[in-house]
């Protein structure tokens, strides 16, 4: 992470609670990984996703955290059959990288387990769905509520005052200042309006022609956007319920939740010694923070 981040963090102490896209990080960190076994037990993705979640907790100054993940079957592919339908295209099921994925699935999981965090998941939902609900849900009771993703679907939370989104130790933090940079000042229906015309990374597909200039260009040319609201509405109004979050029919069970940590070290380090893996300063720092703080700071 960028030194000005770290200084911006460190002036502003308080409770963060960070939410981490576990098959997001897992297969990135598959990838990352690649080469990393114990014995036969490819460990690259439970290694990456160890890393990669310890960084962040250490990053943001997380004091609370959460997991969460996607569920299929998904309920917006009932409304739209080709909802990550790319997905699937042109690939072998035996595919090296799909294998180790699926490896690592259970492993990061157990990891997961091993700390106690809470693992948000349920049957047709996201994790953009649990994302959106938890900050909003929780943000009265931290003072930074932090997403750790890659995800732009996820920008449509900035009108929470303080949603941040952690994009890796590279890339540092993209918080609502950031975002008007990039964009200008846009309000939640507005970047939403802005998606449903250029479509999404889920294989949502947008109005042909129309990319992030024009659409932003349309957002504030109030005749532009009753052209393409004449033209193209009814894509605009098939996407709207792809892309709002969370979905309109989510709703959260009694488990999802934020509680307090109580993971302990040598439990930690016994998940990594069966795994091969190395325990290093930094993460045991990460941890013994996080359980100090045990959703106080």
């Amino acid at each position: 992470m960028a030194n000005r981040e770290r200084v911006r963090l460190a002036t502003e102490p308080g409770r963060v609670l960070l939410i981490a896209d576990f098959k997001n990080v897992v297969y990135r960190s598959t990838s990352t990984h690649a080469s990393l076994f114990s014995g036969r037990t490819f460990t690259g993705g439970l290694y990456g996703f160890m890393v990669s979640l310890l960084r962040a907790v250490r990053d943001v100054q997380a004091t609370s955290v959460v997991v969460a993940t996607d569920l299929q079957p998904y309920v917006r592919k009932q409304q739209f059959s080709g909802y990550k339908g790319d997905r699937k295209k042109n690939r072998d099921p035996d595919d090296p990288f799909l294998l180790k994925s699926a490896q690592s699935m259970p492993l990061a999981k157990a990891f997961v387990e091993c700390l106690d965090l809470p693992f948000w998941e349920a049957e047709g939902f996201e994790y953009d769905d649990f994302c959106a609900w938890g900050a909003k849900q929780f943000s009265h009771r931290f003072d930074r509520v932090v997403a750790m993703t890659n995800d732009s679907d996820l920008y449509q939370l900035f009108d929470i005052d303080n949603f941040t989104v952690y994009r890796g130790s590279e890339k540092g933090l993209f918080d609502r200042a950031e975002f008007v940079k990039e964009y200008g000042e846009l309000s939640r229906e507005e970047w939403i309006n802005v998606l449903c015309m250029t479509g999404t990374h889920n294989a949502v597909p947008g109005i042909e022609g129309v990319g992030i200039k024009t659409a932003l260009k349309a957002i504030r040319d109030p005749v532009a956007m009753r052209n393409i609201l004449a033209k193209h509405g009814d894509i605009i109004e098939r996407n709207r319920p792809l892309v709002a979050l969370p979905h309109a029919s989510f709703k959260p069970a009694q488990d999802h939740r934020v509680r307090r940590h109580q993971f302990e070290l040598r439990d930690f380090v016994r998940f990594c010694t069966r795994y091969e893996i190395q325990v290093t300063a930094r993460m045991v720092e990460a941890l013994t923070d996080l359980r100090q703080c045990n959703g106080n700071r």
